[in-house]
């Protein structure tokens, strides 16, 4: 039903499929065509299109550089190794919202993102700390790093999406960047 707000695979598909030349305030033809197709509801796009610029930004961060970093990291690189790379995400994302947007850590979360890492290093390490001492780091590794400050940088750059809009089209306007 339209009035949840909820989108199902029909709606998504159509949306997916719909021509979407870009986003602008103007653009009162792709307004029209999401409403039609009944993928957004009152104002939410015209919130996304005056958004356009967050939006374009957390699309090629998010949906498309994260991705495409880490499948070419999966290249040269090992899955245990980029799933340990994988696990610093938290440390990346903290590290960065301290250092552009003046936020600490409480000891709690700080906590739990030192227990989290030691459970990511005990998964991959197999219990053997001897294991992690013998990783040997590649280009791949270094594209999976890349990949994990492009996580980050996405994660605190969400602070900066049009609000108002609901999740899913903004899901949806990420992914169509």
């Amino acid at each position: 039903d339209s009035g949840s707000g909820s989108i199902g695979m029909h709606t998504l598909v159509k949306g997916a499929v719909a021509r979407v030349t870009g986003f602008g305030a103007g653009n009162q033809g792709l307004v029209a065509k999401l409403r039609e197709i009944g993928f957004a509801e009152g104002d939410e796009v015209e919130l996304l299109a005056k958004g356009w610029k967050p939006v374009l930004f957390l699309g090629l961060l998010g949906v498309g550089g994260y991705n495409t970093f880490a499948y070419i990291a999966l290249q040269y690189t090992s899955a245990t190794n980029a799933v340990l790379l994988n696990s610093f995400i938290p440390v990346a994302t903290i590290a960065i919202s301290w250092a552009f947007l003046g936020k600490h850590l409480r000891r709690l979360e700080g906590l739990g993102v030192v227990i989290s890492l030691c459970g990511a290093l005990t998964i991959v390490a197999r219990g053997d700390p001897a294991v992690l001492a013998h990783l040997n780091l590649n280009l791949g590794d270094a594209w999976m790093l890349f990949a994990v400050v492009v996580w980050a940088v996405y994660t605190v750059g969400l602070a900066w999406r049009p609000a108002g809009v609901h999740p899913m089209l903004m899901l949806a306007a990420m992914t169509a960047v």
